[in-house]
């Protein structure tokens, strides 16, 4: 959807701030219900990961049938917030599945599917939008939200009991921002985002204004995809030999450098190979936020640290691009980039040993009344 409306946008004229605005529009919701969204996930995630996916598909049957400029913000705000809370129920419900010694590898394995998806997500778009058009790309993705409807509406998914006696919550948001290690986990999640976010929106800005086709943006765009998909399949391996803290600083790191250099190229061939390089140490760390994330959380309390996160990060995705795309606008992607990389390598240090995690909380029993258990 993130790389149909943007494709759209600029095929009808839009300028990169606009571009910019119609992709802060995906975070601009969450921004502000992540947090409430991750305390009702605390007690109960089953209606949030259905409503979520019946949104998602409510956001392309809108542009499918008004295929319209102002419709297209009022999707990507609609797709942004549903997919959020999705996304919010799923990664709580991971971080329940294991202990200290597992939660890492499985959200690995969570993120191989979101990996996944950001890989044949541009790539389908790209070249299906160069052979069949925009109506067929909206047609398409209508199928994908359907298979999750189906699987939770017959109950096909067992899911964690709800729970009825978490703690009493003292202090909301500021009593989780004194942890320290909850704030620098924050922060490094937003820089790993900005890499993300940028890549995002100056990919298909940059391509077009050295006229790249719409299927070679969506190989570009693709490579990141196929890279985080490669590094989190091989993550077992990685988590062998470093820490969960220095693979955030390896990251961040050579996030940093490949940012710089990316102004430099000008062929299709290079930026994609640049793109994987991106998404292979960007798509490390985010399983390593995550893991670390819910174990440094209060009992009770980690699907409202997760929409905290996810807050955070949404308030930053909807900042950066229109910040980026004006930037880029008027003084040219260049400065963007190495911006971009500056804040990378200044991330790197707030990746040190004190998020060593504490002892889990107790793992959540399974619902034994689940008729398809």
């Amino acid at each position: 959807m993130r790389v149909t409306l943007v494709l759209y946008a600029l095929k009808e004229g839009a300028s990169a701030l606009t571009v910019g605005v119609l992709m802060g529009c995906f975070a601009l919701l969450p921004m502000f219900f992540s947090v409430a969204i991750g305390r009702h996930i605390d007690r109960d995630p089953y209606i949030p990961l259905l409503a979520g996916s019946c949104g998602v598909l409510a956001s392309v049957v809108l542009p499918l049938f008004l295929p319209f400029m102002p419709v297209f913000f009022i999707s990507a705000l609609l797709c942004g917030f549903a997919f959020s809370t999705f996304t919010i129920a799923v990664q709580h419900i991971t971080g329940e599945l294991g202990g200290p010694s597992e939660r890492a590898r499985n959200y690995s394995l969570l993120s191989v599917g979101n990996s996944f998806s950001v890989f044949a997500g541009p790539l389908l778009a790209g070249f299906v939008i160069d052979h069949f058009g925009f109506l067929a790309i909206f047609v398409l993705l209508l199928f994908f939200p359907v298979v999750p409807i189906y699987v939770l509406y017959k109950r096909k998914l067992l899911l964690l009991k709800p729970q009825r006696d978490l703690p009493n919550r003292t202090g909301g948001i500021l009593t989780l921002l004194q942890i320290r290690p909850l704030r620098h986990l924050l922060l490094i999640n937003v820089m790993i985002s900005a890499g993300w976010e940028i890549h995002a929106i100056l990919v298909p800005v940059y391509g077009h204004s050295i006229d790249l086709s719409a299927s070679q943006i969506g190989v570009v765009l693709s490579a990141f995809g196929i890279a985080t998909f490669v590094v989190r399949l091989v993550m077992p391996f990685i988590m062998r030999h470093f820490s969960e803290t220095q693979i955030l600083r390896i990251a961040l790191i050579a996030a940093g450098a490949a940012y710089l250099v990316f102004p430099f190229v000008e062929s299709a061939f290079l930026l994609t190979v640049i793109s994987f390089v991106l998404g292979f140490f960007l798509g490390s760390g985010q399983p390593m936020v995550l893991a670390l994330l819910y174990s440094n959380s209060p009992r009770g309390r980690a699907g409202e640290a997760a929409g905290l996160r996810l807050a955070f990060l949404q308030g930053a995705s909807v900042g950066m691009p229109i910040a980026f795309g004006a930037l880029g606008a008027s003084i040219g992607i260049w400065p963007v980039l190495w911006a971009c990389s500056a804040l990378l390598f200044a991330g790197q240090r707030l990746a040190n040993p004190s998020l060593k995690p504490p002892l889990p909380p107790p793992v959540r029993q399974r619902n034994s009344t689940d008729k398809n258990k």
